[in-house]
């Protein structure tokens, strides 16, 4: 006779596997040039940003974070979106010379999920994220000295994107106080630009 309870369950299983599964090895849907100086022609960033008193970069990813157990399982998936945040972070800056580190940074982390499920965001493998800032040459180390780590996370948005800021600590209350205050249009009109310049260059 079948347990009808244990079927069900079965299901549900099942059903979070496959979509863990299909979210882990989603793949970023960006052709990416060998060449960094491909990138330094496409176009230029306004980065780091000045506004109201406040200076921090701002780097907008067309997808969330993968899990940690996506990129460990699959190493050639976990190189593709080491490369995909190093060359992203390259092209959305606007610098002359590597940035000198005075004092400890923030990163501020935002994740917006698609569908309404409930994650836990340290599952997610942002040391692949902090690499490619520290590659970039935007921090000294990634030690506690040197960065403090801020993430949120909201569900049930349009698309599924991961919205990055770096500031110097000494900035991070003020920045927290007029994230969605005073810097909220100016800010909004940024990403809308990453957006649109992304989607132009995917396209082209």
């Amino acid at each position: 006779m079948f347990d009808t309870k244990k079927i069900l369950d079965a299901v549900d299983i099942i059903k979070a596997q496959t979509l863990l599964m299909s979210e882990e090895y989603r793949h970023f849907k960006i052709d990416l040039p060998d060449s960094p100086d491909v990138y330094e022609a496409t176009f230029k960033w306004n980065n780091p940003l000045y506004i109201n008193e406040l200076e921090f970069y701002l780097f907008y990813f067309e997808d969330v974070i993968p899990t940690y157990k996506g990129a460990s399982k699959d190493r050639e998936y976990g190189r593709d979106i080491q490369k995909y945040y190093n060359h992203s972070i390259s092209r959305q800056l606007n610098m002359a010379e590597p940035n000198v580190q005075q004092e400890k940074f923030v990163l501020v982390i935002e994740q917006y999920y698609k569908d309404k499920q409930v994650r836990d965001l340290d599952n997610r493998n942002r040391k692949l994220l902090i690499d490619a800032i520290k590659y970039n040459q935007l921090i000294i180390d990634d030690s506690m000295q040197e960065l403090a780590i801020y993430e949120t996370g909201t569900n049930g948005q349009p698309t599924g994107e991961t919205i990055v800021f770096l500031l110097k600590q000494s900035d991070f209350v003020h920045f927290i106080k007029e994230r969605n205050g005073k810097l909220l249009q100016r800010i909004t009109e940024e990403i809308s630009f990453r957006k649109t310049t992304l989607m132009q260059l995917n396209n082209g």
